[in-house]
C-alpha cells in the first residue's frame, strides 16, 4: 500500500542513522522515509537539504522528527513548515515514539497517531 506520508527523521550528527539501523532490523525497509544528518552543514544548507528531500518525497503530508526542540535541525523544519501546511513536526522523539509510528503510520488517523508517537515518547522515559 502507498503511503500518503512521507517521514523524515533528522537529528544531529549521526544519531538518525542509528535509528535507522535499529528500525529496518524491526520494519524492514521503511519507504518513503529519510534518515538526516546535519552534520557538516550551515543552516542554509541544512535548510535546503531538507527542502529536497520534502520535494523528492512528493507526499501529500510530511511528518519530520527532530532530536532537540530548540537545535538547528528543529529550527530549519519550523522555517520550512511556516511555508506549507502539509509538514507535521515532532520534536524530542526517542525509540519508543518511533515504533509507535511505524507500526500505525497507515492504520490510524494522522492526527490521532501523532498524539500517541508523543504519549509513547514519554511514557517510555521512566525511573524504574
Amino acid at each position: 500500500m502507498m503511503s500518503e506520508v512521507g517521514t523524515i527523521v533528522l537529528t544531529h550528527s549521526q544519531l538518525a542513522f542509528g535509528y535507522q539501523k535499529i528500525l529496518e532490523k524491526m520494519f524492514g525497509v521503511l519507504e518513503d522515509t529519510i534518515f538526516l544528518s546535519n552534520e557538516g552543514l550551515s543552516f542554509e544548507e541544512l535548510k535546503n537539504r531538507l527542502a529536497e528531500e520534502i520535494k523528492k518525497l512528493n507526499k501529500a503530508k510530511i511528518i519530520i522528527f527532530v532530536d532537540i526542540i530548540y537545535g538547528s535541525c528543529a529550527q530549519a523544519a519550523t522555517e520550512l513548515k511556516k511555508e506549507n501546511e502539509n509538514i507535521k513536526l515532532v520534536c524530542g522523539f526517542n525509540l519508543p515514539s518511533l515504533i509507535k509510528f511505524f507500526t500505525y503510520k497507515d492504520k490510524k488517523p494522522l492526527e490521532e497517531l501523532l498524539k500517541e508517537v508523543i504519549s509513547s515518547g514519554k511514557e517510555g522515559i521512566k525511573e524504574i
